[in-house]
């Protein structure tokens, strides 16, 4: 069992500094075509990224999306687009990612 945690620090992809409310009703889906997110109601979807990804979770403030593809794993800011790579992989495969409760952890 490999267990990476990457600690998410000041790192300008809109990272929500102290308590924030969360960002309700969204929701994260994948299709053939990439990952996506979207309102309760499913008429506002935007697509995140193209291609397949083994893994994703929408961190507790609802801005950040954490993944996992066959490269790396990555943070995606919601606000304004900008990515960060937490890990690179070579010939491993990530199956979960999971948010820490404040917001500045995935493991």
């Amino acid at each position: 069992m490999t267990v990476l945690v990457g600690v998410m620090g000041a790192t300008g992809i809109g990272i929500a500094q102290g308590p924030q409310p969360a960002q309700p009703g969204r929701i994260l889906f994948e299709t053939f075509e990439g990952l996506y997110v979207t309102d309760a109601s499913g008429l506002q979807s935007k697509q995140l990224l193209k291609g397949p990804t083994f893994a994703a979770a929408l961190s507790p403030h609802g801005d950040l999306v954490a993944y996992a593809d066959e490269r790396a794993v990555r943070v995606v800011s919601l606000l304004n687009g900008q990515s960060l790579t937490l890990a690179s992989l070579r010939g491993e495969r990530v199956d979960t990612v999971a948010w820490s409760p404040n917001q500045r952890a995935v493991a």
